[in-house]
């Protein structure tokens, strides 16, 4: 009878023994976090590069954007393919203006592929979904009259 007491007393000093040292090495991490982690400061952390390779947004203006089809090592309905994949991502799970950006991208690349009609249909879609960007409303009025009065895609 006692070896079970004594034995309970052995297991009830270890699991104290661990708790409070447990307790006593999570303490020491959290200041010891605390006192190095390096700082913020804005004078001394050098700004972000410019990356040579950015392209500017198709909503900022699409004639930059040349390089979506060209270039890119892709065929075009590679290109398409992942084009049409960001844009429903874009239009289930991001904000309004991702998705208005990756609709501009597909239907310049739809224009790029030789597909205008497909190109219309998209930028008229995207008008009707966000009629309330007057910038964004801008820029697709002028890819369609820049489409329409084309007609081919100038690849």
């Amino acid at each position: 009878m006692e070896d079970k007491i004594q034995s309970k007393k052995k297991k009830k000093t270890i699991v104290a023994v661990v708790t409070v040292v447990s307790i006593v090495v999570v303490i020491f991490l959290f200041l010891f976090s605390l006192f190095h982690l390096p700082e913020r400061n804005p004078d001394v952390t050098p700004p972000l590069s410019e990356d040579p390779g950015f392209v500017e947004s198709p909503v900022a203006g699409f004639e930059e954007t040349n390089d979506i089809m060209e270039g890119s090592g892709q065929e075009d309905s590679e290109m398409l393919g992942q084009l049409e994949m960001e844009y429903e991502n874009a239009t289930l799970n991001g904000p309004a203006s991702e998705a208005e950006e990756a609709g501009m991208r597909l239907a310049l690349a739809y224009w790029k592929a030789n597909q205008p009609q497909q190109a219309l249909d998209l930028l008229n879609s995207l008008l009707q979904q966000y009629p309330l960007d007057e910038p964004f409303v801008a820029k697709c009025k002028d890819m369609i009259a820049t489409i329409q009065g084309k007609g081919d895609c100038g690849k």
